[in-house]
């Protein structure tokens, strides 16, 4: 089963998001959403590039 980057990062993010609101309570909460979603979407693209190379899979030729 695949599991595309941006449904994990919208899973983290809604959990996230209201954690890190309630920690900024003077910050709006769209703001705060914004700067989460990049956040994640930084850790989560990293996570896939540094995993790709270590993970095997038969469809696709060794180089």
């Amino acid at each position: 089963m695949r599991i595309e980057a941006k449904v994990v990062i919208a899973a983290i993010a809604s959990i996230l998001t209201p954690i890190v609101a309630g920690f900024l309570p003077d910050v709006d909460v769209s703001s705060v959403d914004a700067v989460v979603v990049g956040v994640v979407s930084l850790v989560v693209t990293f996570a896939a590039g540094y995993l790709a190379p270590h993970t095997s899979r038969p469809d696709v030729p060794v180089k």
